[in-house]
């Protein structure tokens, strides 16, 4: 049993209360109870350990207010992947935060660069003929016009998931007037 703060400070009370007694060194510890949080993020990196992509992984947890963080380096996207998919499902985690930085080997930017033009190509929120685009060091830049504010952070969030891309830059995408 943990002892409270209540029941150091009823020892502090019983033993300067006795008779005799002329001082006292009270050393009992006490521990904060386990927070909410705390399980959680215990309960997640538990649930690592059953994903094998993620054994071995240094993928670092952080809790608040139910709200998982995590921090940390994988070679694969489907590893950042999986580790948000295993932090969502642990009991308890209200929001999932994903800062996971995929750092697998670079890959030249000429075949992320047909990745992307596949993706444009098939898109059916962007227009090829009024968006331009480049691929330097993994990041992709995007310019031209675009029909929602919504799509850019939807090709954003679309072009972040090719193998290599290590950056997307949509501030050059604006919405067209009517």
């Amino acid at each position: 049993m943990k002892p409270s703060s209540e029941e150091k400070l009823w020892a502090d009370n019983l033993v300067a209360s006795t008779q005799g007694v002329k001082a006292l060194e009270n050393l009992i510890t006490v521990k904060p109870p386990s927070t909410k949080d705390d399980a959680i993020r215990k309960a997640v990196l538990e649930t690592f350990k059953t994903v094998p992509a993620l054994q071995k992984k240094d993928i670092q947890v952080t809790v608040s207010q139910g709200v998982v963080t995590l921090k940390g380096a994988v070679e694969k996207p489907a590893q950042s992947m999986a580790a948000e998919r295993a932090a969502k499902t642990v009991r308890g985690a209200v929001e999932v935060v994903n800062l996971i930085k995929v750092v697998g080997p670079p890959r030249p930017d000429r075949d992320i660069e047909k990745d992307v033009v596949f993706y444009l190509q098939s898109s059916s929120i962007v227009n090829l003929d009024e968006v331009d685009y480049a691929v330097t060091n993994g990041v992709v830049t995007l310019k031209g016009k675009i029909d929602n504010l919504s799509h850019k952070f939807a090709i954003a969030n679309d072009l972040e998931k090719i193998h290599g891309v290590r950056g997307v830059d949509v501030s050059g995408l604006t919405v067209k007037t009517s």
